[in-house]
């Protein structure tokens, strides 16, 4: 409901990857306010703890595996074939999955370090080397032992990512990286990496997303996002190639070695680069079908089995001396095909399953990766109107209910196509509305309807903010203005922008306000609504590139008259957050600078409220939820808790051990809180 008296309008927390990027700036008021009252409260103890406070640990209820890269192995015990996945879950550790899909079994290896990756390559029979990202660590897993080799795990300074793995001539690993936007290679037997320097191109390149390596002594480079690009790099001399420009791809054009050769799929057709020329030439593998022309080569595919993505939208397999066999070409929407093994049977992988299918199968049989998925941490927390909380993870597009009254623990499969994460959601009339990156989606689950997300029909897809230009909705999403639904959202991988968006649940009707009426070159951080307005502070957030830091912008919509009136810069360029007290109605605009409250009838500032002494030194907040009369925020490891009305006073409830990552207002009496991949719950007025 939108933010009245009696409502239980909730502020969504925003991402713990905004409170790592956040920089603080001392807070102070903003020029020309106008101050009818200040507060201030004074408490020199210490924050109480935990214990004190009452809270108590109560389970680790979100649960997922988010595969970003599957290869085909072979068990060097049994002979069989390995399905194995990199499963990438940020903020805590990923792991290794490694699926014996004929026996129909699997085994989970938790990687001790990082939070799993998007790739793997085989450095020797039975021995795979795993990315584990933010930071980065490769990662050696044994397939004769079936266990990670933690002595052999290695880090890799200054890098978060580094999205491929290539295994090259004379035993060397490459991998590019982010945000270094270097090259690096590591040598297995002596666990030494060599950093190769920063590749050619624009400052505003972060990724090199993508490696191949040639047997003649080239290394491709596949790079973003300032100017897409493949970079040519004679590794004898270093010299480097500007190869080709790749503005008209999506992406980084993705890059494929088999036998020393690499591919890549440039226009919708497959190339491969040729050193004589320095450049890239159709590639030389035998002919498509009458009529058709190859568009990309799978990385599974090996010299004697090639499997190539038709014009037709077919995948073929290659063997020598056999016409192309036709394999697949059902649309996994959101899911993969991972490779055709040896007795030509089809592998994918979609969401929390993978499938094993016969050539051209019109249907998929999906099934759990493993009996149960490794714990992982929150991304965003809301109050259940039963009773407990609805969340998701921080990389993966699931969702998990969790009561300990009702006996309620689910997480679901995937909720949408594609990859990426649920960031917030409300509960209206017992259904769920949510938005989630990376096609920038709004959607709704019904709990009490069969699930049926294969045909879109619950949870379903009401509509997608991608083509608008928006892709994650870092500023959460909230009910406003006559009971529509507004999010706020930054811009497309390589843009500095955003927008806001409105969704009206009774026309089913969309509505997009580009950043420019907010402030240029910002993205729409945290966002509250009332009866009349929508309210809101910019960010500094952006997709695939860093810019500097800007002041933030406070600002005031009316969707009514699709304008802005009243905004004005702050003085901080660090995360805050805006929220609106349900009872009270009251608007409070929170940051490193303390609690403003902003009066909607005078269109101006009414009161200022330090925080407590208790709470320390405030570099940001981007943790918040209301109920009632108060409204709760979460900075780093300290909880603080504000009393709205005719005395505002703000205190610290608690401070907890390690960072929290989430935090909802229950209905049940509950301020539910995590920390790592354990949900916690304490009194909300102790």
């Amino acid at each position: 409901m939108i933010c009245k008296p009696q409502s239980t309008l909730r502020v969504a927390p925003i991402v713990a990857a905004l409170l790592a990027q956040a920089h603080a700036v001392p807070g102070a008021m903003v020029p020309g306010a106008t101050t009818e009252k200040k507060t201030m409260t004074q408490n020199e103890a210490q924050p109480p703890s935990l214990q004190e406070a009452g809270a108590r640990r109560l389970e680790e209820p979100c649960r997922n595996f988010n595969a970003r890269k599957g290869g085909l192995y072979r068990d060097p015990n049994t002979g069989r074939p390995l399905l194995v996945v990199n499963s990438c879950t940020p903020g805590f550790h990923g792991a290794a999955v490694l699926i014996d899909y004929e026996a129909g079994q699997s085994r989970v290896l938790p990687f001790p370090a990082g939070s799993g990756g998007w790739d793997m390559t085989e450095t020797a029979p039975g021995k795979l080397l795993f990315e584990s990202l933010s930071p980065l660590h490769l990662i050696p897993v044994d397939l004769h032992t079936g266990e990670v080799d933690e002595k052999g795990v290695v880090p890799v300074p200054q890098s978060e990512y580094a999205w491929r793995l290539i295994a090259g001539p004379q035993g060397w690993v490459y991998f590019g990286s982010y945000p270094t936007y270097h090259v690096y290679r590591y040598y297995p037997p002596t666990r030494k990496v060599e950093d190769l320097g920063r590749v050619l191109g624009p400052e505003g390149n972060l990724y090199v997303r993508q490696i191949g390596v040639t047997n003649d002594g080239w290394l491709l480079c596949s790079v973003a996002n300032e100017k897409l690009g493949i970079v040519a790099i004679e590794l004898a001399t270093k010299k480097q190639h500007w190869l080709i420009d790749a503005e008209k791809e999506t992406d980084a054009p993705a890059l494929t070695t088999l036998d020393g050769v690499v591919y890549t799929s440039l226009g919708g057709r497959l190339k491969q680069f040729d050193a004589a020329t320095v450049g890239l030439k159709d590639a030389v593998v035998p002919p498509a079908p009458a009529g058709l022309h190859w568009t990309s080569m799978l990385p599974s595919s090996t010299p004697q089995r090639k499997v190539l993505w038709g014009s037709d939208g077919t995948l073929y397999l290659l063997e020598d001396g056999k016409a192309p066999q036709p394999m697949w070409n059902l649309a996994l929407r959101g899911g993969w095909v991972v490779g055709v093994d040896d007795k030509n049977r089809v592998l994918g992988i979609r969401g929390q399953d993978y499938f094993v299918a016969s050539p051209m199968a019109r249907s998929i049989e999906p099934k759990p990766m493993a009996p149960q998925a490794p714990p992982v941490v929150m991304h965003f927390l809301r109050a259940d109107p039963q009773g407990g909380v609805t969340g998701g993870p921080t990389f993966g597009q699931t969702l998990f209910r969790f009561d300990a009254a009702r006996d309620l623990l689910q997480n679901t499969p995937q909720v949408l196509d594609g990859s990426g994460e649920v960031y917030d959601g409300q509960w209206l009339h017992g259904k769920f509305y949510f938005i989630a990156y990376v096609r920038g989606d709004i959607a709704v689950w019904d709990p009490a309807q069969p699930w049926d997300q294969w045909s879109n029909i619950n949870p379903h897809r009401l509509d997608t903010y991608h083509d608008k230009g928006l892709i994650r909705p870092i500023g959460g999403l909230v009910v406003g203005p006559g009971g529509r639904l507004y999010g706020g959202w930054s811009g497309k991988y390589g843009v500095a922008g955003g927008g806001l968006t409105e969704y009206d649940i009774a026309t089913g009707k969309s509505r997009v306000w580009s950043n420019e009426i907010f402030a240029p070159a910002m993205s729409i951080g945290k966002i509250a609504a009332d009866e009349k307005y929508v309210y809101g502070v910019t960010s500094n957030y952006f997709s695939g590139i860093q810019r500097p830091h800007k002041p933030l912008v406070f600002w005031v919509f009316d969707p009514a008259t699709e304008q802005v009136v009243w905004k004005q810069p702050l003085e901080d360029t660090s995360t805050s957050v805006v929220v609106c007290v349900p009872t009270t109605g009251h608007i409070w605009l929170a940051g490193a600078h303390g609690l403003r409250r902003f009066s909607p009838q005078k269109l101006a500032w009414a009161e200022t409220l330090a925080w407590p002494k208790q709470a320390g030194e405030v570099k940001s907040v981007g943790i918040c939820d209301a109920q009632g009369a108060s409204a709760w925020f979460a900075f780093d490891k300290v909880v603080a808790r504000l009393d709205d009305g005719p005395t505002p006073i703000a205190r610290v409830l608690f401070a907890a051990p390690e960072t929290i990552h989430a935090m909802a207002a229950g209905n049940d009496g509950n301020l539910y809180f995590s920390q790592r991949t354990a949900l916690y719950a304490a009194p909300l007025h102790p």
